[in-house]
């Protein structure tokens, strides 16, 4: 057993063991700056050369399950607030950055409220 600690003692203490941890670490960084290249172009083509961008309420419910979506509803509609939780649900790599957030705060500041279902009944 002395013998196998001894391994094992030298495998966790060996620079292979660093530099695999270097190599993970950089390809998560690799992985979250295509996240945020892929959400920035997106992002930026809607707030940018669409006249009404796309409405994220329209699509929360893809991507989040239902006791998420209770807690965003919770939230005042396109709220900083609702908003950063809507990131902390869908973001689980912590890819997103300041100007990524301000996008996605932009795009919802930009979403239509919600239809009353009375004006559609006197319509």
């Amino acid at each position: 057993m002395a013998r196998f600690h001894g391994w094992l003692r030298k495998q966790l203490e060996s620079d292979s063991l660093v530099a695999l941890r270097d190599y993970d670490h950089i390809m998560q960084q690799k992985n979250n700056l295509g996240t945020r290249m892929w959400w920035n172009m997106l992002l930026g083509n809607w707030l940018r050369n669409w006249k009404v961008p796309p409405n994220p309420h329209d699509h929360l419910h893809k991507y989040l399950t239902p006791e998420q979506l209770t807690e965003v509803y919770k939230l005042p509609r396109s709220s900083k607030a609702q908003v950063d939780l809507v990131i902390s649900y869908i973001d689980t790599d912590k890819a997103i950055d300041d100007g990524l957030r301000k996008q996605a705060y932009e795009l919802f500041e930009r979403s239509p409220p919600p239809e009353s279902p009375s004006l559609l009944k006197s319509a």
